[in-house]
């Protein structure tokens, strides 16, 4: 299948994973509350930190080794097993420590409920298997499966929550999903592969796994660790605030992952057969997506953050505002670590400069939570993510310049910058003119939009943005021709 086709279904996959928790996320903070809701975000960011144990890195590992196999079902069958073998033993000792650290330590007592929910999201994780179907690029069996399932999630959050005290039913629905999903994966993959104990080499990958999963703990605690500590040292409310402050950033992110998860496969290959030239092309093709699109939107959510608060959180969520904003350039910074560590470092098995990395961001992520959200809360939390993922695209910018010699095209970056200055002017008029959040984030959006089509179009004169008008131009012509 297409590198466009794979895009296309996984970015439908990847913004469905943002959009429809959105879609409830309206209605449940205005029915659990912030403190019910910070409830939920703080188990299930311990649980998510427990997965990271259990996975090791098997969603990048196992991705790259599969992608590897090309049509060889014999060797796609053993590297599958073999990791497959080394997820249960991981993920049967994480349960172990689970288990014992909701039993011995006091401060979950009161969660203790929500930890049974997320243990069974940790068991179903390791039949969750994504990582083989995006490694033979089998995009559209993700996507649709996945929307069906969140499509009676939605329906279910809608039917059953209708107070503060249903948090633990909207939690158990949560992983019900999960659950679900992992039961279709696992029957839908024997079509592709045969399980077997014949052949293992579940030796080969424990280096590599370790040292990725290394990578995905280390990540972790400059990115989703502070949810933990703001819990522990602030409070649910503060937890409250800064999981709304991150929904808007992480809902647009999700498209450019989706993106970054389709490059994986492909340039794993590409790297692989040793085409460097075809390997720099996709690279800077990524940089212009990324520039293009990230740019206008942090600008534009960074100005309308009060706005935006209002209307997807309600009356309550004042404080997750600032938070919001120094959020916002997120999206370019981890869009482009994402560049330099999944699309170039990765493929490249550039194992050990990706593990120094992500030690960096780790060590600057610690130190920061215990300096700043004792003092900050919320805002402190959003401050350690935005200065440790700087300094991760500085690391890794470095490693890649040493080692691969690629570098960020900053003629292009600039270009960007200076072409979204007219969005403040839009931001700040807007909200000077109109009272209604609604209206003032609704008239942005439209501005933005026609602005933003004539800058790609006759200024910067972005060659995929062109592509993609000529085949829109085809399709509508085609369509009016018959």
């Amino acid at each position: 299948m297409s590198i466009k086709k794979n895009f296309l279904y996984n970015g439908i996959l990847s913004a469905s994973n943002y959009i429809f928790p959105f879609l409830t996320f309206t209605y449940v903070s205005r029915t659990l509350g912030v403190e019910n809701l910070g409830k939920c975000s703080f188990v299930d960011g311990i649980v998510n930190y427990f997965l990271l144990f259990a996975s090791l890195g098997i969603g990048t590992i196992g991705v790259r080794e599969i992608a590897k196999t090309n049509d060889d079902s014999k060797a796609k069958s053993r590297v599958f097993s073999s990791l497959l073998i080394f997820n249960l033993i991981s993920t049967v000792i994480v349960c172990i420590v689970y288990v014992i650290g909701m039993v011995y330590v006091s401060k979950l007592a009161a969660y203790k409920e929500l930890l049974y929910i997320g243990l069974a999201k940790i068991i179903s994780t390791l039949f969750l298997i994504e990582w083989f179907f995006i490694g033979i690029e089998n995009f559209k069996f993700i996507t649709t499966r996945s929307i069906l399932i969140k499509l009676i999630y939605i329906a279910l959050v809608f039917l059953l929550i209708s107070d503060s005290q249903d948090y633990k039913l909207y939690f158990l629905l949560t992983a019900v999903s999960t659950i679900i999903n992992a039961l279709f994966n696992i029957f839908h993959a024997r079509k592709f592969v045969k399980f077997s104990f014949k052949g293992l080499a579940v030796q080969k990958y424990i280096r590599p796994m370790l040292i990725m999963g290394m990578y995905g703990l280390l990540t972790y605690m400059y990115t989703s660790f502070n949810v933990i500590y703001l819990g522990f040292i602030s409070g649910d409310k503060e937890v409250g605030y800064y999981t709304t402050a991150t929904k808007i950033y992480t809902i647009l992110l999700s498209v450019f992952t989706a993106f970054t998860s389709v490059m994986l496969p492909r340039i794993s290959l590409l790297v692989e057969e040793k085409k460097f030239e075809e390997t720099r092309v996709l690279i800077n093709k990524s940089y212009e997506i990324l520039f293009c699109i990230s740019i206008p939107l942090l600008v534009v959510c960074g100005f309308l953050a009060p706005q935006i608060i209002e209307l997807i959180a309600g009356k309550g969520f004042e404080g997750a505002v600032l938070p919001m904003q120094i959020i916002m350039p997120l999206l370019l910074i981890i869009g482009v670590a994402q560049i330099l560590v999944v699309q170039i470092l990765m493929p490249f098995n550039s194992d050990r400069s990706v593990f120094i990395n992500s030690l960096i961001g780790a060590a600057i992520g610690v130190i920061l939570n215990l300096l700043l959200i004792g003092k900050l809360h919320s805002v402190g939390s959003a401050i350690v993510l935005l200065v440790s993922e700087l300094a991760v695209v500085i690391s890794a910018d470095y490693f890649v310049k040493k080692e691969i010699n690629f570098t960020i095209p900053y003629k292009s970056f600039i270009t960007n910058l200076l072409f979204a200055v007219p969005y403040i002017a839009f931001c700040l008029l807007a909200q000077a003119v109109f009272i209604s959040s609604f209206v003032i984030v609704i008239s942005v959006w439209i501005v933005s939009c026609i602005y933003f089509v004539l800058i790609q179009k006759y200024f910067i004169k972005n060659v995929l943005f062109l592509q993609i008008e000529e085949k829109l131009r085809g399709i509508v012509f085609n369509k009016l021709a018959k």
